[in-house]
């Protein structure tokens, strides 16, 4: 079942009000939050003083037993520490599900077990499963964009899908980790590159075996120094 908790916040306006959050989801049972997920509007809060619209980051995770998908949602500051935040995810995931009661334990398998460091990056990860594509390739993707223009790695900033065409067309963006949903630039990348890309699975998978396991699947693996804890 879903989660839920009531924080007390404080704008920067001085006003204090409470705030009703996520900390688990059960997508299957409550569709309408994946779908705020999808437009980007879940822990996006009014404060009622002011106007002032913000996102909250905190601490989630996110489970849709009907897709097999797991992922756990830590926080953009924690991005830098992704590697303990792997660990500690993936022996979450053990313990709750792959340990967990026989009927849940025997579906383990199935699941893709994924950590992110926003909801923008969980929506990300839910646009390109629903486009019918694996996460492990778009990396691939995002690093063959790397190697043709070095210059979109940017201090401080990662590499986001934005939209998956109708066409097969990825919309990526780079964008600063800690405001996820201002991109610094756009671009696409052709189905016909999706595809190459795909074609050569093995290839990259040999290259990049990171990308093809669970937990962190992200370019920032390779371009982040993991910080134990």
């Amino acid at each position: 079942m879903s989660t839920w908790f009531a924080e007390q916040l404080a704008c920067a306006c001085g006003h204090e009000f409470s705030a009703r959050l996520a900390r688990g989801i059960h997508a299957s049972r409550v569709p309408q939050v994946r779908e705020q997920i999808l437009r980007n509007e879940l822990h996006v809060i009014t404060c009622p003083g002011c106007g002032d619209v913000a996102d909250v980051h905190r601490d989630l995770t996110y489970a849709d037993f009907d897709r097999f998908h797991w992922v756990r949602v830590a926080r953009p500051d924690q991005l830098d520490a992704w590697a303990a935040v792997e660990a500690a995810s993936l022996a979450q995931f053990t313990r709750i599900v792959a340990s967990g009661a026989p009927l849940v334990a025997e579906l383990a398998a199935r699941f893709r077990v994924r950590v992110v460091f926003d909801l923008d990056e969980l929506r990300e990860r839910l646009i390109v499963w629903d486009g019918g594509l694996d996460d492990p390739v778009v990396e691939c993707v995002k690093l063959r964009c790397l190697r043709e223009r070095p210059a979109l790695a940017a201090p401080g900033h990662r590499i986001r899908v934005r939209e998956v065409a109708p066409t097969g067309d990825l919309v990526l963006a780079s964008t600063p980790a800690l405001a996820p949903k201002t991109d610094r630039a756009r671009w696409t990348v052709p189905a016909a590159v999706v595809m190459a890309v795909a074609g050569e699975r093995e290839n990259w998978r040999r290259r990049a075996p990171e990308l093809f396991a669970t937990g962190f699947v992200s370019i920032d693996r390779y371009l982040l120094d993991p910080i134990a804890g």
